[in-house]
């Protein structure tokens, strides 16, 4: 009978234990790995900074805002988004040149339904898209005068996200 009794105890329990559990763990599909970015300049309109050229970007720009409430550029390679909508994103490359001494940063982000691993991000980025990239050069590029512009590089997202959490500051270099 003290058997019955314990058994009885011990699926109580469990049962107890396991209700309250419900729907309070994320599961992994549900996880936001995104950051939250809002759209300044929709693809396809010509950026104010760099208007030498008629050339519309193919990219929307726009800034993320960092925990200290700086903002951050970013580039976001997806189809055209509306100016001051707001997107979830993640960041795959940080690209940087220098523009008349002032270094100039941008997140290279893609949009959260993207399947990509965050390590995986900046190796498929440069391997898969190179295009892309040279894309993106080419267009700040042809936008700059003549020795305007130079010192073009690439890093990878873990620099992004660096960057992202540094405070604004324009670097002379």
């Amino acid at each position: 009978m003290r058997a019955s009794y314990s058994y009885i105890i011990i699926l109580i329990l469990l049962h107890c234990s396991g209700c309250g559990e419900n729907g309070s763990r994320p599961s992994a599909d549900k996880e936001n790995k995104g950051v939250d970015m809002k759209i300044t300049v929709s693809a396809g309109e010509l950026l104010a900074d760099y208007d030498k050229l008629a050339i519309p970007s193919f990219f929307n720009l726009g800034h993320i805002i960092n925990y200290s409430g700086a903002k951050k550029q970013a580039i976001h390679l997806s189809k055209s988004i509306k100016s001051g909508q707001r997107t979830q994103a993640i960041p795959v490359a940080l690209f940087q040149f220098r523009r008349k001494g002032v270094v100039q940063k941008y997140i290279i982000t893609k949009p959260e339904t993207d399947t990509l691993e965050d390590l995986d991000a900046y190796t498929h980025f440069m391997s898969y898209e190179s295009e892309l990239k040279t894309l993106i050069e080419n267009w700040f590029r042809v936008q700059c005068d003549l020795g305007e512009c130079d010192n073009f590089s690439w890093s990878n997202a873990y620099k992004a996200y660096l960057d992202m959490n540094e405070p604004n500051e324009k670097t002379k270099g």
